[in-house]
């Protein structure tokens, strides 16, 4: 399956800085869910940084981390949830990159196990 994604980029304030922020014409594909936390990966082609990352949602806070190496690249989570993110995304870390090559070839992503 093909997936036809336009972004729009702007600019957003958060509560503890900014970050872009990218909207899209299409749904946002959920990786994974554990522990309250949402794992998201958007196709940025042609985007302003098209490095390997994901988006990880807890609550109100939002943190943007790279998958080679797993590090936060913008946003905040708490602590305790940033550590289980990096955590399950270091287990995860090859399956993240063969999903987010997926999805920059227009194609969905496979889902991956949540942190038990």
């Amino acid at each position: 399956m093909h997936i036809r994604i336009e972004p729009q980029f702007e600019r957003v304030s958060r509560r503890r800085g900014e970050w872009l922020n990218c909207r899209y014409n299409a749904p946002v594909p959920e990786i994974s869910r554990f522990f309250g936390i949402v794992i998201r990966m958007f196709v940025e082609i042609g985007g302003p940084h098209n490095a390997p990352h994901f988006h990880a949602y807890y609550q109100d806070d939002v943190g943007v981390f790279a998958i080679d190496p797993i590090e936060l690249l913008a946003g905040r989570l708490p602590r305790r949830q940033r550590r289980l993110v990096e955590a399950w995304a270091e287990l995860h870390q090859g399956e993240l990159r063969d999903d987010w090559n997926t999805l920059q070839e227009g194609r969905s992503p496979k889902p991956i196990e949540p942190l038990s």
